[in-house]
């Protein structure tokens, strides 16, 4: 039981936000690596990472991925940060920039 229990390790918020962070920063630097016109128009766009608001960054990072509508009407719908940060993360480590048209 012991060994279930830290397979199913509770994250705090905080460190989902910090993981989310990682992950997106890796997404940016793989869009600014294959030169991606329309990915990059999006970065410039979007301006800078916010940094003291989760729930602005949760929306900020989702602005950045071309999302599918069942992505888009997930992430509009859901009142948890945490939720849309956890299927955020799960979309920046499935889906890659050299892909996106």
């Amino acid at each position: 039981q012991e060994q279930e229990q830290k397979k199913k390790k509770i994250l705090s918020l905080e460190e989902i936000v910090e993981e989310t962070k990682e992950l997106v920063n890796i997404w940016i630097e793989k869009v600014q690596k294959i030169k991606n016109n329309r990915l990059l128009t999006i970065l410039e766009n979007s301006g800078p990472m916010p940094e003291d608001n989760v729930e602005l960054f949760s929306f900020w990072a989702c602005s950045l991925l071309p999302l599918t509508e069942i992505d888009k009407d997930f992430f509009l719908s859901t009142s948890s940060t945490k939720k849309r940060l956890l299927r955020l993360q799960k979309l920046l480590r499935t889906r890659s920039p050299e892909k996106s048209c």
